[in-house]
């Protein structure tokens, strides 16, 4: 799988950057790529072997999400996948080995409800990607507002309501990690 992230000027190989996050032993504490070409650095503390690892994956049924998801299940983790398609995120869950949950990231009710399972089935997670998110192709002249606010509430507000969420259940587990 190769991956790609846009950054201040260029393009990251992403696969790479999974690779070196999930590698044991003995156990990843901080990893920083900085390429000589990025002043945006990528960080990364997940303090454990990808193998006794549970992972939250937000957009986990499809495109990066889903890469993301399998990358993570072939290191040994527990997946969870969070995605508004059910039905893709099954596919890929059930493809993987993990777990799946409807999930409407910009609804504070659903994530509420999601992590509420998710605590309730155990173990607790110890690492969330918020991966999920949404594009709208416009201009602020013919954008509907919205639009706008839809963009905004999935790549923005999702993210902190999942953060919100996963902290206290990261806390009580000892510590854990996010990647935005």
């Amino acid at each position: 799988v190769s991956l790609r992230a846009p950054c201040a000027s260029g393009v990251v190989e992403f696969a790479h950057w999974l690779r070196v996050v999930l590698a044991p032993p003995p156990r990843l504490q901080i990893w920083m790529c900085r390429p000589t070409h990025c002043t945006s650095p990528f960080v990364c503390c997940t303090g454990m072997a990808a193998a006794t690892a549970s992972a939250v994956i937000t957009g986990g049924g499809s495109g990066i999400g889903e890469a993301i998801s399998r990358r993570f299940a072939s290191e040994g983790a527990q997946v969870i996948i969070l995605d508004i398609n059910d039905e893709q995120a099954k596919n890929v869950a059930d493809s993987i080995n993990g777990k799946c949950f409807q999930c409407d990231i910009s609804d504070s009710g659903s994530v509420e409800s999601v992590f509420k399972k998710i605590a309730d089935d155990g173990p607790c997670p110890d690492i969330l990607v918020n991966n999920a998110g949404i594009a709208h192709i416009g201009n602020a002249t013919n954008t509907d507002p919205d639009d706008f606010d839809r963009v905004m509430s999935v790549n923005v507000r999702g993210p902190y309501l999942c953060m919100s969420a996963m902290i206290p259940l990261m806390i009580g587990n000892g510590g854990g990690s996010k990647l935005n």
